[in-house]
């Protein structure tokens, strides 16, 4: 007896997606705290010590970072420099994104609720992220659940930072 024949993966879909116009500082306040994290998450897994206020493994959230250091992240990022050496105090972020990219977002926001936790209690010496960082996520979130809105109820709802 043969099999049918092979389902191919679904192609994934982009779109296009321009943010509404966020200060420039805030947008790189918020990806150098994601690379503090990411840096002090990667000690702690390299040293072998996850100490038991860790209440889940640490390469969880480090493959999530590496993850998001993606071609989109390092555009945003450039997109954002530009405008920051052209003396700009905002930008608007251009990006292609995969449909739905709330998920990437939303991990994101998770991410910043679980190390603001740890650095609450001391566990990480990263301090919190700053509230500069996270309305610059809520926009992010705001703005693509606006996108998904339009799209219509088949994507999930995100949770929202507040």
């Amino acid at each position: 007896m043969t099999a049918g024949p092979a389902s191919k993966p679904p192609v994934p879909v982009f779109r296009r997606i321009v943010f509404p116009p966020m200060r420039v500082e805030d947008f790189l306040s918020m990806q150098t705290h994601f690379e503090d994290v990411a840096r002090e998450l990667q000690l702690i897994e390299v040293g072998g010590h996850l100490g038991e206020d860790i209440p889940i493994h640490v390469s969880t959230l480090t493959d999530a970072l590496a993850r998001s250091r993606t071609a989109m992240r390092d555009e945003a990022r450039r997109q954002a420099m530009v405008a920051f050496h052209a003396g700009q105090k905002e930008f608007r972020l251009d990006l292609v994104l995969p449909v739905p990219s709330h998920p990437v977002v939303q991990a994101m926001a998770d991410l910043f609720d679980q190390t603001d936790l740890w650095s609450e209690r001391g566990v990480l010496l990263t301090p919190v992220a700053p509230p500069s960082a996270r309305k610059v996520l809520q926009l992010l979130i705001d703005h693509l659940e606006s996108v998904q809105a339009e799209d219509g109820p088949a994507a999930s709802p995100m949770k929202s930072l507040d």
